[in-house]
Formats: C-alpha cells, structure tokens, sequence
C-alpha cells in the first residue's frame, strides 16, 4: 500500500473504530483532501479527527474541506429522506413491493446522518414488475436532487430466490412512512459482491462491511451470507479485506466463519474484480441530476 494509501485506510479506520487517528498532521490532510472528497470519503475522515467544528481551522485547509463537506453530505442526507419517503409513498400507492438497498439502507448504520454519502435511490425489485415502477418513476416531477436505479432481478443478488429475498426483507420507519429494506445477510452480501465487482473504486465500501458487520444482530446468519461457491468465497474475502485494511473486528463472528475468512484474505490479491452477475443488466432511470 502507498503512502496515501496507508494514511486514508488509518484515517477510516479511526472513524469506524471511534479513535483518534495516528500522525496525521494539517500537511496530510491538505494533501489527502481531494483525493477524500472525490471518493466520497470525506466526510467520514472529518469524523475521524475527532474536533468540534469551530476548531477545523486548527486542521488547517484540508481540515476545513472535510468539514464542510461533511455539513453538505448532512444535508443532503435530510433531502434523501424527504426524497426517498414520498418515492415509496408513491411506490406503495401502485400497489408494488420494492427494496431499497445499498447507499441509503447503509448509510443508517453509520453514527450520524451524512456520514455516508450517495447520489441515488438502487431499487430492487421482480422483473414482473419493472414496466410498472417506470412508469411510476416517469410520473415523478423531474426537479429531484437523487436519480434512482433500477435493478430488476436483484443484480448481485440474482442467485438467489426472489421471493425469499422479499420474504426476508423488512420494513424500517422514515418520516410518517416507511421503506423497504434488504435482511441482514442479503444486505452485506450485496454490498461485498458491488464492491468487488466495481474494483472496490470507493474505500467508503469497505467502511459499509465494518458498519454492517457491527450491526449484524446475534441470530445473524453467516453460513446463508457466504453460501455459494464463487459468490460466498467473494463475500468472505470482502469481509477479510475489511479486516486487513480498516481493522474490522471478527470476533463476533463464528469460528468457521473467522478461519473461512483469514484463509481467503490472501486470495483478495488476486481477485480485485468479478464480472457482473450472467443475466443481469441494470437499467437506470434518472430522474434527476446526481
């Protein structure tokens, strides 16, 4: 790992560890800053500094620039919400069941709202019912802040029965509504499978396996996470590469699942990237600028 690299893996693990980071000086932080806010890590490394926001001048410029991403993150976070409710207002109202999965269903793991930027609602659903949500989506005023995606087939989920996806999804409370989201396990082997299959382009994915992980509830299964060969492989050489680089903790996890993980974690190096599902084609509908 480079240089840079090292200090913007110890600058997010410290955010998701909840420590301070080591030797990081204002002269790293000017220098990391735009590499932090194209990757959309910026606002989680202003975290990571662990300073009331009246002192970032005291970070010097790099300092400020994550703070004030950070404030822009946040609020964006609270458009979403507004965003995200009246979409599936809308989506219930058609009489159609949609998950929402990844950027925001992973963002509510993290400690505060704008912690985890994203710029689009992805949207899983039944290829049966693809014709009807766009349709709904074209009856939305174009003046929205996120676009949407569209994945019908459940993208790197497609290997798995779809009805007992929906059967294991849930739904969480957002404003006076509420929206659908992906189990425990369907939602980290999702996000482990994207974030391998793009190159891992982001380090805030790997920061979505720490958050998830540390979420995961006691009867959490790990065996129907990783279960498949390739699929489960990758998804337990994601978890490994979380561990190596963030210093994820698994101890939680269970003895079978730790080796599983350890033994794979050389593997990462090899595997940077995996095609996209076999019959899968994501199809976007925006319906407004990112």
């Amino acid at each position: 790992m480079c240089a840079r690299g090292g200090l913007v893996a110890e600058l997010l693990s410290a955010a998701t560890q909840g420590r301070r980071p080591n030797a990081i000086s204002a002269g790293d932080l000017a220098d990391l800053a735009p590499l932090l806010l194209r990757s959309g890590a910026a606002p989680l490394a202003w975290r990571a500094l662990r300073v009331p926001a009246e002192a970032a001048e005291a970070c010097g410029p790099g300092g400020v620039q994550l703070l004030d991403a950070y404030r822009a993150a946040a609020m964006r976070a609270a458009i979403a919400n507004v965003e995200l409710e009246e979409l599936f207002r809308e989506i219930s109202a058609a009489g159609l069941e949609v998950i929402v999965g990844k950027g925001w269903s992973v963002a509510r793991f993290y400690p505060s709202l704008g912690l985890r930027p994203y710029s689009d609602f992805d949207l899983y659903l039944r290829r049966s019912d693809h014709r009807r949500l766009l349709a709904v989506l074209a009856a939305r005023s174009p003046r929205r802040v996120f676009a949407v995606d569209v994945h019908p087939g459940m993208s790197y989920l497609d290997d798995r029965d779809v009805d007992a996806v929906f059967a294991r999804s849930r739904l969480v409370p957002l404003g006076s509504g509420s929206v659908r989201v992906l189990g425990p396990e369907d939602q980290l082997r999702l996000v482990c499978l994207h974030a391998l299959a793009e190159g891992l382009i982001r380090p805030t994915w790997l920061c979505d396996i720490v958050f998830l992980v540390a979420a995961a509830p006691p009867e959490f299964d790990w065996g129907d996470f990783s279960a498949g060969s390739p699929r489960g492989d990758w998804c337990r050489a994601a978890v490994a590469l979380a561990h190596e680089v963030l210093g994820l903790d698994i101890s939680r996890l269970p003895a079978s699942a730790s080796k599983n993980t350890r033994e794979r974690c050389p593997r990462v190096q090899s595997n940077r990237t995996l095609p996209e599902p076999g019959g899968t084609r994501r199809e976007r509908a925006k319906t407004a600028s990112t």
